[in-house]
């Protein structure tokens, strides 16, 4: 039997006059994938925000597993529950006054960041590096190291290979 994992049910969020969410409803169970596909604007980036706790949404609930609604959690709480989220962003949102090293660190105190840089085929010269002399499908690798690094429990992919040539979003995708 399928373990259900988030349950959004009937969740809006409005920006102003803007309803960008409305009464969504969405089911995602254990280890599975799931891509949410649409049209620029149409709301997948604030639904995405909204499930691990970046942004609060209007009306609705979300459970994770034994939590019947986010929106009732403490700020403890909730800086526990976003710690289940591991987040590539769509820009991969790096720290630019910070080298690599350090901002994988931001994720990590693991000073042994070679077996993560590894997995995402860099090098570890990298580290010195700061992200606005690397090309954006590097600065996609370091992000989407970054989101893997802690082993959440959910990985939010928003729009891991927007702006990529082929061959390095194929390189992301098998990431």
């Amino acid at each position: 039997m399928r373990k259900l994992k988030i349950n959004i049910n009937k969740v809006s969020k409005k920006f102003g006059d803007k309803v960008v969410l409305d009464k969504l409803d969405l089911k995602v169970f254990e280890s599975e994938s799931l891509a949410i596909i649409g049209e620029s604007g149409s709301g997948k980036s604030v639904l995405t925000k909204c499930i691990d706790g970046l942004l609060s949404f209007d009306t609705g609930t979300i459970s994770f597993d034994k939590i019947e609604n986010i929106k009732n959690l403490s700020f403890l709480q909730m800086n526990k529950y976003m710690s289940k989220f591991g987040i590539l962003f769509q820009n991969a949102a790096l720290f630019d006054s910070l080298t690599i090293k350090e901002n994988l660190m931001f994720a990590n105190k693991n000073n042994d960041l070679s077996e993560i840089l590894d997995e995402v085929s860099l090098p570890k010269s990298i580290l010195y590096e700061f992200p606005s002399n690397l090309s954006i499908g590097v600065q996609k690798r370091i992000g989407l190291a970054r989101a893997i690094l802690q082993n959440p429990e959910i990985l939010v992919l928003d729009e891991p290979t927007t702006g990529l040539d082929p061959i390095i979003a194929k390189q992301i995708n098998t990431l």
